[in-house]
Formats: structure tokens, sequence, C-alpha cells
């Protein structure tokens, strides 16, 4: 049942489906009843004419054609599109003049005139009838240059990684017009075909395959399209996975001790396309001909060979792996267990500034004495006064000769003393420091102010430092200074109250003043600010205050 409320001789029935075929009847109704019904005799497909086609562009001219080529339209109407009429006129033209019909989304214009403007159209076709028409051009009538291209889009990154020992294939669609020759090389070099190495050019793809792919054929490649009239080149890179390369030669031996030895190595220049997870360690006595395994799971460049025999001569050798296999091995040179070297002497008594509350900073020199091998850094030790005990303060070998001590309670007193490092190990520690105090740091006094002023003096006043270092503040020094010019002492006696009289001015000049304070350790604050330019002038004269 459509509908029981039709009150008219025609009806708009909706949500049909274009994909089915439908039969219709219609039954009449009056007061005393419904009538006999009326059937269709044959049923009704509910569809339309298509959409327009979509796309239309010129895919190629001649000096008497044009190939054209489209897309087919989003909507069939509900019916097959069975064909495509296509239609063309001259530039500007009133009328539109069949030029064929065809199947395909492609169609060649024929017999034009050389140099001429054409416009096109093109209809879809099903069993409704056509669609509205798709229009392009005008293009000129003439022989065509298509610039070589070729389509690398399917080579993410223009990379292709193959495992050594399989099969490289490749397929690049390419166009051109005239069209190009082609031309590979790799690193620069021309490619030369052999059995393994195949180049093959299609009518509008190029296929390029290397069979068992070995550590040599990886590189740059470059595709070569040259038509005569325009050339261009076009790269891509050959990524071949495999086992690391040898590890670079030597061995070096950084520590060498009656029962062990500290060797290391250089990671392969070429880690084989995969990330180096490992390094195997093997070690053989030069009286034995077997390698023994020493470590399957070394991580680093650098390992210590442990449980040596004292005085037996050995050799080492080292393998670097990936997830796809083992490099060939590094052998070293034949090296005795024996200590060839001796800890460094110790380094001078190290020198204590830049003092606060919870931190000082410490030098020192090198050993005169490094034990024959090379510094391999220092090490800090701290002890308060009335303590007995020496603790580490860094967690890290130390590199150069300066190091900040942080962490310390203010008011305690304290001492360092440092210890060099070589490949043997630590050397003695240095003479300690003399005991220093962990102070705050001072801060400056508050601004300075004027309360009289003459012809030759200031009289000023200030605030003492909120922070005095825990020590008291026992004096203070005024300085001065005209137009930018040099700060320059005024006191020269110590000032111990927050009151001074500046005096030997001039008359009529303007001056800066500011204050620095001093505890009783000797911490100096840092200056004051500025309290602005003050003239002298007699006090019966209001003063002029300021910056001018």
């Amino acid at each position: 049942m459509v509908t029981t409320k039709c009150v008219t001789t025609s009806f708009k029935v909706t949500g049909l489906s274009e994909k089915l075929s439908y039969f219709f009847r219609i039954l009449a109704e009056n007061e005393y009843g419904i009538g006999a019904p009326h059937e269709a005799v044959d049923p009704v497909n509910p569809s339309e004419i298509p959409g327009p086609v979509k796309d239309l562009n010129m895919k190629d001219s001649t000096k008497t054609s044009v190939i054209i080529h489209w897309t087919k339209p989003e909507h069939d109407g509900g019916s097959l599109v069975t064909d495509y009429v296509v239609e063309k006129r001259v530039k500007g033209g009133d009328h539109w003049e069949t030029a064929g019909t065809t199947k395909s989304h492609e169609f060649e214009v024929t017999n034009l005139k050389e140099m001429s403007f054409m416009e096109f159209q093109v209809f879809a076709k099903n069993e409704k009838g056509l669609s509205e028409g798709t229009v392009c051009g005008p293009i000129q009538v003439k022989d065509y240059i298509i610039e070589p291209e070729a389509d690398l889009s399917d080579i993410p990154n223009k990379q292709i990684i193959v495992r050594i020992g399989n099969n490289m294939n490749v397929e690049i669609p390419y166009k051109g017009k005239p069209r190009p020759s082609m031309q590979w090389t790799k690193d620069n070099l021309p490619i030369k075909e052999t059995d393994r190495v195949r180049v093959k050019k299609m009518e509008s793809r190029i296929n390029f395959s290397i069979k068992n792919v070995n550590k040599k054929d990886g590189g740059k490649y470059t595709l070569i399209l040259d038509s005569g009239v325009s050339r261009k080149t076009f790269a891509l890179t050959l990524i071949t996975l495999g086992p690391p390369s040898k590890l670079k030669a030597p061995v070096n031996f950084a520590e060498i001790k009656s029962d062990s030895v500290i060797i290391s190595w250089q990671a392969p220049e070429d880690d084989g396309g995969s990330e180096v997870t490992s390094y195997t360690v093997e070690k053989r006595e030069s009286s034995q001909t077997q390698w023994k395994m020493v470590s399957a799971s070394v991580a680093r460049t650098t390992f210590k060979v442990p449980n040596l025999l004292k005085g037996a001569e050995y050799s080492f050798r080292i393998c670097a792996e990936n997830r796809l296999g083992v490099s060939e091995p590094l052998i070293s040179t034949a090296v005795v267990a024996k200590h060839q070297f001796r800890v460094p002497g110790p380094p001078s008594r190290p020198v204590v500034f830049n003092i606060t509350s919870d931190g000082m900073t410490i030098t020192w020199d090198k050993p005169v004495y490094d034990g024959g091998a090379e510094i391999t850094g220092y090490h800090v030790d701290r002890k308060e006064r009335n303590s007995i005990l020496w603790q580490r303060v860094n967690k890290h070998i130390i590199s150069n000769r300066e190091y900040r001590v942080t962490g310390l309670l203010e008011g305690l007193e304290y001492q360092f003393c440092v210890y060099a490092e070589n490949s043997v190990g630590l050397g003695p520690a240095s003479d300690p420091n003399k005991h220093v105090l962990a102070v705050s740091p001072v801060d400056p006094p508050g601004t300075p102010d004027y309360i009289d002023i003459t012809r030759e003096s200031v009289t000023l006043k200030w605030e003492a430092p909120l922070r005095d270092g825990g020590v008291k503040i026992v004096a203070y020094t005024v300085e001065r200074r005209q137009s930018g010019g040099r700060w320059l002492r005024c006191n020269f006696t110590d000032v111990s109250k927050c009151l001074y009289t500046v005096t030997g001015l001039s008359s009529g000049d303007r001056y800066e003043f500011r204050v620095i304070a001093r505890n009783a350790v000797g911490t100096i604050s840092p200056p004051s600010q500025s309290s602005g330019y003050i003239v002298t002038r007699d006090e019966s004269v209001p003063p002029k205050c300021g910056v001018s």
C-alpha cells in the first residue's frame, strides 16, 4: 500500500530504488466501498538521465587531432551509462557538431585544422537519454610538448628497502612527448645491464630489477629521461639490510691489570640498515687454539674482561650484531695481563671561593704525576669541622678542575679534598683546605637619601641590609660620581652607622651616591641603588633632586 488518501488522478511515489523495477495498480473508492484494481501492464524503472561527466581535459594533441579524456558521472541516473557522445566546434562557433561516440572514457577527435582553437563537449547516455554536456577548451590543435615525468609516488620517501639476498623489482610509470629515452645511473655512474641487473622500458612504465641483492647494490639511483626537448632526473635510494660491517681496527686497551683488562672499539661504519643490538666478546690465550665466549650481550663499545690469569697473554675477538645477523669478527693484538701503569699522585690543595649559605666553589691543579696514564677525572670529598668522616660529594666523575659544592648548612665550617683518577684507579687525596664557614650572602643597603645639603657637603642616611650574611655588618663604604663618570670612594675610614656626611664637594654641581656594606667576615654586598642626582647649594636655596 502506497497511500489511501489520494483525491486526484495523479500521485508522486517516492522512496523507490533505482536498481529495481516496479508494478503499480490503482483502486477507486466511494461511499459504498472499493472498486476493482487497474494494473499497469509493464514494469516501471524509476531512473533518470545520468549526471554530467567529470574532469574533462585534453590528454594529447597533434597537428590534426586532439585526444580528450574524462571520468564517469557521479550519478548514472539509476540506469547503466551505455555510451558517451562527443561534440566539437570551433572556438566562438554557434553550432556543435558530432565528433563521435565511445564506450570508453577517452576519445580522439580527428581531421582538425592545424593551429585552430577548438572546443569539445561530452555527454553521458543511458536509457533515459543524454546528460548535461561538460565542455572543455578552447584547445589549440598542434603538437604539444609534454615534459618527461616519472611517478615515484608509490615509493615511500623515494627509498626501496631490500634484505640482502632477496630480489628487488620496481615499476615506475612515466610520460613525455616526444617519447623520452631512458638511462639509469648509480652514484653518478651509468648502470651496466647483466644477468642480475635488468632494465626494461615499456609504453608507459619502466621496470628495474636486481636479483640476489648484495651490500654493494645499496646507494643512490638516478633515472634520466631525455625527450630531446627536455631532460629531467629522478632519484631514489636503495637501502640494503643485512648484518653490520666488520668493526674498524684497532681494539684499544684502556686499563690492563693482572686479572682484568678494559677493551674498547668503534661502532661499525655500516649498521646493515638495522640498529646494532649488541656485541659479542670472546677471548683466547696465546697458548690455546679455541676462543671462549666472555659475553654475548655487550651493550656498549667498552667492556671489562674479568677473570684473566696473571702473566698470561690474550687476544680478543669482537662481533657486532643486529636483528639480521652478526658481522665478521675483529681480532685484537695480543696483550699480557699485568699492571702497566700506576695511580696518579694527589692534586693540589683546593682553593675555595664564591661562598654562600648553602654552597662553595672549589678549584685545584692537576697532579704533578699522572701514573703514566691520562687523568680521566676527579672526585671531591668534604668534612665538617666537628666530624671525623669524609663524605663523597660528586655522584659522577668530574672532568674539569672546578666544582660547585651545594647542600651545605649555614653556619658550619667545611674542608674539602680532591682525588685524581686514571685507568688504574684513584690516587691519594690532596691536602685539605683550611676550614671555611658557610655564610649567607649580604644584601645591598637601602637607597641613600639626603637629610642636609650645603654648598660643599651632603649628609646621607640609608637602611641597613635586610640580610647580613649571618654575621654583623661592621662597615659601609660611600661612593659618588658626577654626570655618569667613574664611581669614587668618599670615606677612607670605616663608617659603622647608616649615616655619613660627604664633604669636599663643589657648589652647584650634581652628584650621585651609593653605599656598599661589609660584614665581620669580610663579605661585601652589592652596591645599593643610586640616590639620583643631588645638587650642592646653600640651605636657603631649595635643592633640586632627580635626573634632569
